[in-house]
């Protein structure tokens, strides 16, 4: 989403599967430096992920209309108030 907002001409389509931008609705549990016990992905990622979605940043909100591209925006459930709001921002 960030590199679609940042450089839409590099972009041809995207597809939003059941992800908003992340917002600061929720609280999300602080990920040790180190896995609790051997993973099989890179837990740097794991850490990185729920920084972001504990102080996420407002480029993520603010630069959505920049999305010029074709997007496949898809929800699981019906009334998703945050997928609403990310689609309400897309041109």
């Amino acid at each position: 989403m960030l590199f679609a907002e940042r450089t839409p001409e590099r972009v041809e389509s995207l597809v939003l599967e059941d992800t908003t931008a992340p917002m600061k609705r929720h609280e999300y549990p602080t990920v040790p430096a180190e896995p609790p016990e051997a993973v099989d992905y890179d837990w740097r990622v794991r850490r990185q992920i729920f920084e972001e979605l504990n102080s996420p940043d407002p480029a993520w909100w603010d630069s959505l209309p920049q999305v010029t591209t074709r997007t496949l925006l898809i929800a699981a459930t019906r009334g998703d108030r945050d997928l609403e709001a990310t689609a309400e921002q897309l041109p």
